[in-house]
């Protein structure tokens, strides 16, 4: 082996406390000198099994979709391992005979690591001491947990931890780039004791677990379920659930490939129109040129204008014990969930309450990508696919008297739209600014102000209730310059 491991950090276990499953696949472990934060975690109980079920085809999508995180999802370990393994049964028998005639365990049953290390066929990436350490620890505690406690019986669970291993460890820990995050393993259903020592040993090697167990928690010994900590919904449900919830990701995925192939036909046929556009003639090219002239984007409706309201979204800021204590607002300004809002509004806040218009959920995340106080400037990040506000970022300067609509939700009144016209151009603490007459509120900082066509000329940060309808918002040359690396 290399002496350059990826995997040679020391754990520290749950240094926080999660509460959701979506907290579960949000949270990046901190990596510190020799040492990283993981999670492992033991969601019991449902709140709503359609609630539970969306949730976990959610965040299995997600996690599926992440190229920078190694995610398995595995629901029978024995299944899955012996499934994986591919082993016939004459191969199973020499494993045994092998395991029967090492000097694995001792007349005392002392673990010998040497000979572990012949039955372990995966070793990439993994720093041997780790891995001693580890094993070592839970073959401790399966000896201590395990009645009435014989050679052969350590022996079994030795074997288990090997085919495991060889199984498990090259979905995980294969990795050929610079490690970005923990990875991350969700286990569905009911578990023993060895089962959950091997999630342990995950852990202790440097993954984030998740156990879900909608019927009851793991019937195991007490001592070792303190290794994990628990959140308990009040409801509880068969297993069979993850039945159910297997066939929605496969239809999932059928879904995703027919939708794949439709657009890869359409993206022929737009190749072939293209190319046979190529060749006609220049009247012919002209007169498309002309129709073409009819997609020029034009200047909106304010009824037009006013769906754009689904694109901004109210964000309640949290402190540490959970109490709001503010809320303002942001503008979705990419296709993977990024949201701009002024730095004010996210200010002193441990975490951040999202709320898209007409969805039921509130959005928790604690992701803060960029952030600029000078700028007034924030960008927050949600596992949620909205359609983006696009930013101006034209030749053609604003003017004063030019018409724009404010986007907000001023004391809390969600997604307000109003109008008015650009009033002037002020520069206030070295930040260009955008003076404009749309009534705004308290609330409303981090909306859009746009212009007629539905562009992003500014984010709204500030009005002065000792004047009429004098607000403000930064200018779009600033939000682009921030934002350009997010767009």
């Amino acid at each position: 082996m290399s002496s350059n491991y990826i995997f040679q950090y020391k754990t520290n276990i749950n240094p926080m406390k999660l509460n959701s499953m979506v907290s579960f696949s949000n949270v990046n472990g901190y990596f510190s000198e020799n040492r990283k934060d993981v999670y492992f975690f033991r969601y019991i109980g449902i709140d709503t099994k359609e609630k539970y079920k969306n949730e976990i085809i959610k965040i299995h999508n997600y996690l599926s979709s992440r190229t920078d995180i190694k995610y398995l999802k595995i629901q029978n370990l024995e299944a899955f391992a012996n499934v994986n393994v591919n082993l016939n049964v004459d191969e199973i028998k020499k494993i045994v005979i092998k395991l029967e005639q090492s000097e694995i365990l001792d007349k005392n049953g002392n673990f010998n690591w040497i000979s572990f290390v012949d039955l372990v066929e995966y070793k990439k990436n993994i720093s041997d001491i780790l891995l001693k350490e580890c094993c070592i620890e839970i073959i401790d505690m399966y000896r201590k947990i395990t009645k009435n406690c014989t050679v052969t019986m350590i022996k079994n669970f030795i074997i288990k931890i090997s085919n495991w291993i060889n199984s498990i460890f090259p979905k995980i820990f294969e990795v050929n780039t610079e490690i970005k995050h923990v990875p991350k393993v969700i286990y569905c259903g009911k578990i023993k004791n060895q089962e959950y020592l091997f999630l342990y040993l995950l852990v202790k090697i440097g993954c984030d677990v998740l156990y879900l167990n909608p019927e009851r928690d793991a019937e195991i010994s007490l001592e070792i379920l303190k290794t994990s900590d628990i959140y308990e919904e009040k409801n509880k449900c068969s297993c069979d659930i993850f039945r159910e919830i297997d066939d929605d990701i496969i239809e999932h995925k059928r879904k995703e490939q027919r939708e794949k192939e439709q657009r890869e036909k359409k993206q022929r046929e737009k190749e072939t129109i293209s190319k046979n556009e190529e060749n006609r003639s220049k009247d012919i090219n002209k007169i498309e040129a002309k129709k073409i002239e009819k997609y020029i984007e034009k200047e909106k409706t304010y009824e037009e204008l006013a769906t754009l309201a689904s694109s901004v979204v109210m964000i309640g800021t949290y402190d540490k014990n959970k109490n709001c204590i503010k809320t303002g607002s942001g503008v979705v300004i990419s296709d993977n969930g990024h949201i701009l809002t002024n730095f004010h509004v996210i200010s002193n806040g441990y975490y951040f309450g999202i709320q898209i218009e007409n969805e039921d959920d509130i959005y928790f995340t604690d992701e803060i990508i960029k952030y600029n106080n000078l700028d007034d400037l924030a960008i927050l990040k949600i596992e949620y696919y909205k359609r983006k506000i696009p930013i101006y970022n034209t030749n053609n300067e604003l003017v004063r008297g030019q018409k724009v609509v404010a986007i907000g939700s001023p004391l809390g009144l969600f997604n307000s739209v109003s109008n008015g016209i650009i009033s002037g151009f002020r520069t206030l603490n070295d930040i260009s600014m955008i003076q404009f007459t749309a009534p705004i509120s308290h609330g409303s900082s981090g909306g859009a102000l746009l212009n007629l066509e539905g562009q992003l000329i500014g984010i709204i940060t500030a009005g002065f209730d000792s004047g009429q309808n004098i607000n403000l918002a930064v200018d779009y040359k600033t939000v682009f310059k921030f934002t350009k690396n997010f767009l």
